[in-house]
């Protein structure tokens, strides 16, 4: 995402956007299994339907409307290229801390 995201901001032509587009579906799966397993490896077996409702709710609800106006915000007042270095920086930040805060189970 935060490559993606970074590329963007320095491209100017049409079919290089497509081709970086291209990142999308690995990165998004990516995502996804890796977010589903760590929710199931860190709740309990009776509550897993639970905190993968939650991860589902926080991602698809709260984090797209936060993350929409955010972004809008942004867009309006610096233009679309910087707004997706802004994304790229963020996701970038948001990796590094999640590697060093979240532990990495092990086994």
């Amino acid at each position: 995402f935060s490559l993606r995201m970074s590329l963007y901001s320095f491209i100017r032509k049409p079919l290089l956007a497509i081709a970086v587009q291209g990142l999308h579906g690995p990165s998004f799966a990516l995502f996804l299994v890796g977010s589903v397993e760590y929710v199931n490896r860190q709740t309990p077996r009776d509550l897993r339907t639970t905190g993968q409702s939650l991860l589902w709710a926080v991602f698809f609800g709260l984090a797209s409307i936060v993350g929409n106006n955010l972004a809008g915000m942004i867009f309006d007042r610096t233009g679309i290229f910087r707004l997706y270095l802004f994304s790229g920086a963020v996701g970038l930040l948001a990796t590094l801390l999640a590697s060093l805060l979240i532990p990495s189970g092990g086994d």
